[in-house]
């Protein structure tokens, strides 16, 4: 029983892709590009804001702040 829903959960997750890009090529179609992705990056935004803690959002946040100010400095180690 473990396997069969497993099974599904993981065709169920998969499929979410595939609507998810469908829905964005139709809503792409009938209005601005720009509008679209705007809308869904603040869809997807909210979602996670609501599902993480916010201690946890702070601390992730911050260490890639520093690891891309670390990338940035890189180059001018070498």
């Amino acid at each position: 029983m473990i396997a069969l829903l497993t099974s599904f959960l993981l065709i169920a997750l998969a499929e979410m892709g595939d609507k998810t890009q469908l829905l964005t090529l139709y809503l792409a179609s009938r209005f601005p590009v720009r509008k679209v992705l705007v809308g869904i990056a603040l869809w997807g935004g909210n979602i996670l804001g609501e599902r993480l803690p916010k201690r946890t959002i702070s601390k992730v946040s911050g260490a890639l702040f520093l690891l891309f100010g670390l990338l940035t400095l890189a180059p001018l180690a070498f």
